[in-house]
């Protein structure tokens, strides 16, 4: 069975909703025949543009995800219809990585950098808003201003 990598990008609410959306993926991948291999919070990013959630709200910030498991291209599509049910997915996109699970641990080294924002700074609201305001605000060099955030 081929493995594939599936990329979830949630809510970027509390832990227990996303555990609750990974057990929903997990056990829709698992009941139609496959395996899931691992499961990873990739981190909370600024969208590039707003994303809406199945119950029609508008979020800023999400939550990338990541599933591997192994199936056949109808796991892989069970899958997908899995995480589009779960109120907390905004985008569901499943890539076919390779037919053997080590090969793909070569493509997981990209996902393992430092992320820009720590969870900490998410739960404080000033912060959030001051994203929002820079979001759009030209520096005095010509780009925008959240291009110029650097790394923890």
């Amino acid at each position: 069975m081929p493995l594939y990598e599936a990329i979830v990008i949630a809510k970027c609410n509390s832990a227990m909703k996303t555990a609750g959306l990974f057990k929903a993926v997990s056990n829709a991948i698992l009941n139609s025949g496959g395996n899931v291999r691992d499961v990873n919070v990739l981190g909370d990013r600024v969208l590039s543009a707003r994303a809406r959630t199945r119950d029609h709200e508008y979020h800023s910030i999400g939550r990338y995800t990541q599933i591997l498991f192994d199936g056949s291209p109808k796991v892989a599509r069970i899958a997908e219809l899995a995480a589009l049910e779960n109120f907390e997915t905004m985008r569901v996109q499943t890539f076919k990585l390779k037919d053997f699970f080590s090969e793909a641990q070569y493509y997981q080294k990209a996902y393992n950098r430092t992320h820009t924002f720590m969870s900490e700074d998410l739960r404080n609201r000033g912060f959030i808003e001051n994203l929002k305001k820079m979001k759009n605000t030209p520096d005095h060099e010509g780009g925008l201003l959240i291009d110029k955030l650097k790394y923890k």
